[in-house]
């Protein structure tokens, strides 16, 4: 688990001046939900997918590229969509604490419309 948070917050950390934060706060959900015990383990095994998608740089539309994250943020939506019944209001409190811990409360990244 140390592993994936390392790669998780990296990779968010070196995407995170790109990325509007309500994408960021998606990424942050979809992980507090895959750590929630009481999420089952289809649900944590869907989010996983689409995370480990997420941190890897090159898959299907490579991150460097202009409009490369539109392929991850796709996956992600879909994770969560399909999770959506495991979803509540304490993951995404969690993802917004987590994201205003690496970046400052409401640093420069872009805001959430």
């Amino acid at each position: 688990m140390e592993k994936v948070e390392k790669n998780l917050f990296g990779t968010i950390k070196r995407l995170g001046k790109r990325l509007a934060r309500s994408l960021l706060e998606d990424v942050l959900t979809a992980y507090c939900v895959m750590r929630d015990p009481d999420t089952p383990w289809q649900a944590k095994a869907i989010l996983a997918g689409a995370l480990v998608y997420f941190i890897q740089p090159f898959d299907v539309i490579p991150d460097v590229m202009p409009m490369g994250l539109v392929d991850d943020a796709a996956i992600l939506a879909a994770a969560l969509e399909r999770v959506g019944r495991y979803t509540d209001d304490r993951h995404r409190d969690e993802a917004r604490a987590i994201l205003d811990k690496l970046f400052g409360e409401k640093e420069a990244i872009v805001p959430a419309s």
